[in-house]
């Protein structure tokens, strides 16, 4: 009767129940079996009191799973260990079973509804050239109209319209006046039908306005083609943007980790906490150790990982085992795991007392298990919704359905329209203020001029 230790080891081992009276389950234990008929031997469960993989004390002690190994305790291990070098010198690993890393999770970001969504398609400083372009442009219509008004007066100015009809004749300086002032008056109404046609073209609106001088031509030319492209290009993007959003994760790598302030879970007594414990000043795993929150227990984490109020700094198998679990529960992706993974490809093992003779019988065993790929075939049935999670379609969409649009995503530009209406109305009303004194100060001038 062999004694071998099981503890809670997500995905391989699952411990249900209460202790001491667990009841194992999971891959891991069908591999057990296997290796108990394969050898003919019987085993008992031994569950350690604080369910942790242990660390080396400063007296070269170990604590924990490991220190049970080097007491010999028990005769092997049920969990896999991950191999590392002062775990070598003090116990015997077996031939690997999986290669497993160490990587960040988080909760996936969720779509809102965004206000300003209708200015994502550039950027701010795609924005800010745009309005310098347009500024741009009405400043050279204005200043090319002027030139010609200014060089040529004798020159009807060219604009959108014929040249006003003379509806009383007049002779000597009264007929130079008049004319001038018609002049004056078509050059204005050109300049103003220009400023309102440039920025109308852009938010493509039609405004008539053929301008007769080949300099303005050129200009509004370029500005059609601009126009045209700007336009575009924004719908194009915009259009992009509803179909398939593109979320923004909050890190995808330890320095973004970092720098976001987001608390961290590593567990206790494993690879991770203690590289991070260890780390020299000014690295970027020291920088964690203010984001490290206490181990307050395995269901506790759990729920704040789920909850999005934790990261986890674990291995990619305790990642997807979370992964799993949560979409054969309600059908969702709810993390994702960022795009750099840590400490390299590390070899999942069985642990054994220093120079034990079960571990020569139990690597052939396992080597030709793993040649026919049944471990990898356990693990895939153990894990199978992770690959539903992890493909490139799930992480475009939220919950691999689109969202449909919600009035918060139009409130930004019913702002937009508000304001306009708002400006419109106050320019009319002031023009209705102004227009009475403007007609008695006219009516008053051609009483005199009669006079």
């Amino acid at each position: 009767m062999l004694n071998i230790f099981f503890s809670q080891f997500w995905p391989m081992i699952y411990l249900k129940g209460k202790p001491p009276k667990y009841r194992v389950e999971g891959s891991q234990v069908e591999l057990m079996d296997i290796l108990a008929r394969k050898l003919d031997f019987c085993y008992e469960y031994v569950f350690p009191k604080d369910m942790l993989f242990g660390e080396l004390l400063p007296n070269g002690t170990w604590t924990g799973m490991m220190g049970q190994l080097t007491r010999r305790e028990v005769d092997m291990s049920g969990v896999l260990f991950s191999q590392q070098e002062a775990r070598a010198r003090a116990v015997d690993f077996s031939e690997f079973v999986y290669i497993n890393d160490h990587v960040l999770g988080f909760m996936r970001p969720q779509m809102e509804p965004d206000i300003s969504g209708f200015v994502k398609p550039y950027s701010f400083l795609v924005w800010m050239l745009l309005l310098m372009a347009v500024l741009s442009v009405l400043a050279c219509a204005l200043l090319i109209q002027l030139y010609h008004t200014s060089v040529h007066p004798e020159r009807y100015s060219g604009s959108d319209s014929e040249p006003p009809s003379r509806t009383r004749e007049s002779s000597g300086k009264d007929e130079t006046v008049e004319g001038g002032r018609a002049r004056l008056v078509d050059a204005t109404r050109s300049e103003e039908t220009s400023l309102i046609w440039i920025p109308a073209f852009l938010l493509a609106e039609s405004i008539p306005w053929q301008p007769r001088r080949d300099s303005l031509r050129v200009l509004a030319g370029l500005w059609l083609l601009m126009a045209c492209v700007v336009g575009s290009v924004y719908r194009s993007n915009l259009k992009a943007m509803l179909i398939l959003p593109r979320l923004h994760l909050p890190f995808n790598n330890i320095e973004e980790l970092a720098e976001s302030g987001i608390s961290l879970y590593t567990g206790t007594a494993n690879v991770i906490s203690v590289a991070i414990s260890e780390a020299s000043p000014g690295s970027q795993l020291h920088r964690l150790q203010k984001q490290r929150r206490p181990d307050t227990g395995i269901a506790d984490s759990l729920s704040r990982f789920n909850r999005g109020l934790d990261a986890a700094f674990v291995s990619r198998l305790l990642i997807y085992f979370v992964i799993h679990t949560n979409f054969a529960a309600k059908r969702e992706c709810k993390h994702y795991i960022a795009r750099e993974s840590y400490f390299g490809a590390t070899s999942l093992s069985l642990a054994f007392p220093k120079r034990s003779q079960l571990k020569e019988k139990v690597d052939p065993v396992l080597r030709n298990l793993k040649e026919f790929g049944i471990p990898d075939h356990m693990l895939k049935r153990a894990l199978r919704n992770t690959e539903k999670c992890m493909g490139p379609k799930s992480f475009t969409r939220t919950n691999n359905d689109l969202r449909p649009l919600e009035l918060v995503d139009f409130y930004g530009i019913f702002s937009v329209y508000a304001g306009g209406m708002f400006l419109a109305t106050g320019i009319f009303l002031f023009e209705l203020a102004s227009t009475p004194r403007d007609a008695k100060s006219k009516q008053a001038q051609h009483a005199r001029r009669e006079y």
